[in-house]
């Protein structure tokens, strides 16, 4: 903790990281992330630590008291969830305020302080940075043969479906070119997605009926 440093005048607590608690996945099992708090006074600080989301985090310690330039790690552990990168950020806020004098119970005097309103108090916040390694969000088809080859035989399927759909209207456009005259044009897109997977015989089959509706 030799790197951190104050940032303003007056500062009751010394954080790291100041503004961002990153956690690493993968998520299936506890993440921990450390938070450091240095008490940048003369005096004893009390602290507290709060989340918006008190179910997903273990915070050790949650609360305690440092005396003058005294130091502590508290350990942040995200519980076990099912990664979802549009998740919202989960917001923490430190809280310090200057130790009264003598004895005192933590729980009586943090629940008779306002959080906004501390006597010469601070409250500092963060936000969780969630990190997904590559390797668990992407996996190669080199290393995975099985899944490359239901991708490769879902693809294939669904290609022979959108054929065998055109078939179907190339044949009703046969049917009906007699009686209509540009009901069946092909639209640009329809014809660029054709082309980009190689039917040029479709293509052409659909472009001489037009041409023949257009000579009627």
């Amino acid at each position: 903790m030799s790197d951190i440093k104050p940032t303003a005048p007056g500062t009751l607590l010394i954080i790291a990281p100041p503004t961002e608690l990153t956690f690493k996945g993968p998520f299936t099992d506890v993440v921990t992330s450390e938070l450091h708090l240095k008490n940048a006074t003369n005096s004893n600080i009390c602290f507290n630590i709060k989340t918006t989301a008190p179910r997903r985090y273990c915070v050790r310690p949650n609360k305690g008291v440092l005396e003058a330039e005294e130091d502590i790690t508290v350990n942040v552990m995200l519980q076990p969830f099912e990664y979802d990168p549009q998740e919202r950020p989960h917001k923490f806020m430190v809280q310090a305020m200057t130790a009264p004098p003598g004895e005192f119970d933590q729980e009586t005097v943090w629940k008779y302080s306002a959080a906004e309103s501390f006597i010469n108090g601070h409250s500092y916040k963060l936000l969780s940075v969630f990190e997904m390694p590559i390797s668990a969000t992407t996996v190669p088809a080199a290393s995975s043969p099985k899944a490359a080859e239901s991708a490769t035989i879902k693809d294939t399927k669904q290609l022979q479906e959108e054929i065998s759909h055109l078939k179907h209207k190339i044949t009703m456009l046969e049917k009906e070119k007699s009686g209509h005259n540009d009901s069946y044009i092909m639209t640009r897109d329809w014809k660029n997605s054709l082309q980009k997977r190689g039917l040029s015989d479709t293509i052409h089959s659909l472009v001489t009926i037009r041409d023949t509706n257009n000579m009627k």
